[in-house]
């Protein structure tokens, strides 16, 4: 499994770019955002641009490579951000899907590490299976990343059902201040009794519906070699359809404008730039 897609990795570029100019313009999106500046610890160091404090040029750094490198720091407002993949069976048999969830995760984690947010990934299926360390640097991203890769490949054999109230009780319980957060799944038999709506007021919400399906025309030619049913019988695609149907209306019902679909048995990358061109 590859960390990112070379197309991926492009695309962080423009949305660091299009994240300075919502902090700089002020916009409402800008609060998923901060600003590299002052303060109370250090984060990384970086090549000087054109604008840099020269209080803050690294001189041992700028000697040992030859170019100009300033540090960074932590701003103490800096917005947490939670993302919680599912990897459960249904995600992880499902290769397309599985790949999507991972690349999308990334992407997050780059996005939102080189704009100064803290980030922490959590996995979850039944239970909880896997609980990264906070991710603030370029270093620790790629670290973390390579473990839950792992963490991944090593789930392909099991047999695990989907626990949707975990994600959350770990926000009512355990985050006490305000979070943006992601929720990466495909949502299989999703409850209609988890109530994901009263705590949109306390964090910021987003959820990537991970959809890998067949079309529902194709279901009458399939079921032939797969079921034993009358050929002259729609039973199978009505039970597909209701429960797919179901499961969408219920995420629809409490994400809303939040849900957003990757729908994987095309090329996904050109929906996730048009979700995320108009902010993460």
């Amino acid at each position: 499994m590859d960390l990112i897609r070379p197309e991926l990795y492009k695309l962080v570029g423009l949305l660091e770019v299009r994240a300075r100019k919502w902090i700089h313009g002020n916009r409402l999106s800008g609060n998923h955002f901060h600003n590299r500046g002052r303060g109370m610890e250090f984060r990384d160091v970086r090549e000087y641009e054109q604008g840099d404090d020269i209080r803050h040029i690294d001189w041992n750094v700028t000697s040992r490579t030859g170019d100009l490198h300033v540090k960074e720091f932590f701003q103490e407002r800096d917005l947490p951000v939670i993302l919680f993949l599912d990897v459960s069976s249904s995600m992880v048999s499902s290769g397309l899907k599985m790949d999507a969830a991972f690349q999308i995760l990334v992407l997050l984690l780059m996005v939102h590490s080189k704009a100064g947010n803290q980030c922490q990934v959590l996995l979850f299926d039944h239970d909880w299976v896997y609980r990264s360390d906070t991710i603030r640097t370029r270093d620790e991203l790629w670290r973390q990343a390579k473990k839950i890769s792992n963490c991944i490949q090593s789930r392909k054999n099991s047999i695990h059902s989907t626990n949707h109230e975990l994600p959350l009780k770990f926000l009512q319980n355990q985050v006490l201040i305000r979070s943006l957060v992601y929720l990466i799944s495909d949502f299989a038999n999703f409850s209609g009794d988890v109530n994901w709506k009263k705590n949109s007021f306390r964090h910021d919400v987003n959820a990537f519906y991970i959809q890998d399906s067949f079309p529902l025309d194709d279901v009458d030619e399939l079921k032939n070699f797969f079921c034993l049913v009358p050929t002259e019988s729609n039973s199978l695609a009505t039970n597909y359809s209701t429960t797919k149907l179901r499961d969408e209306e219920r995420m629809r019902s409490q994400f809303h404008n939040r849900l957003k679909t990757i729908p994987v048995n095309q090329d996904w990358t050109a929906d996730l730039i048009a979700i995320l061109g108009g902010g993460v």
